[in-house]
């Protein structure tokens, strides 16, 4: 599939008669949600007729439902390029942080309350491991802030799509 500069590769699987599935017996994760949307996006840009376009997320914790979106190929976009980026130099996202300070803004936080969400995932204490902990996130960002306006751009342009469509059911 070609997507603007970029050829799409590969194979989406768990394709079920209700739509795509992934499924861990985990709490759900930041990388979970993403790999989801990523296929589901995927899923909605071929539209094939054999295919639902609805997404689920199923956890430990909870369970996340995705509707058909519109305009996956524009979502599809988004996300490649700080893909590419990311393949030539380190790019400010971090799974865990770039959650907490999307959803906090989600969840109407203004920009300082959601950087601090961020920042209580990033920095290791007494009772959170933190982000930062990741030997890679260390080479890369030992010498700097790497919570800055990148993270914040990133952060929003990745998941903030991805939250406006989730839809949470709490397993019990």
């Amino acid at each position: 599939m070609r997507l603007g500069k970029f050829r799409l590769v590969g194979r989406v699987e768990s394709i079920y008669p209700n739509g795509l599935l992934h499924f861990r017996y985990a709490n759900i994760k930041p990388k979970d949600r993403l790999k989801l949307w990523v296929h589901h996006l995927i899923l909605n840009k071929i539209k094939n007729q054999k295919y639902p376009c609805n997404g689920i997320l199923a956890c430990k914790d909870f369970d996340c439902k995705y509707p058909p979106v519109k305009d996956s190929e524009a979502f599809l976009k988004v996300l490649l390029e700080p893909y590419w980026q990311g393949l030539m130099r380190p790019i400010h996202f971090f799974p865990v942080s770039s959650w907490a300070y999307a959803e906090a803004l989600g969840k109407g936080k203004d920009p300082d309350q959601a950087m601090n969400a961020a920042r209580n995932k990033w920095e290791i204490s007494d009772f959170n491991h933190g982000e930062f902990e990741d030997p890679y996130f260390q080479v890369c960002f030992e010498h700097a802030d790497p919570l800055d306006e990148e993270f914040e751009d990133l952060s929003k342009s990745i998941f903030e799509p991805l939250i406006e469509c989730e839809e949470k059911t709490k397993n019990v």
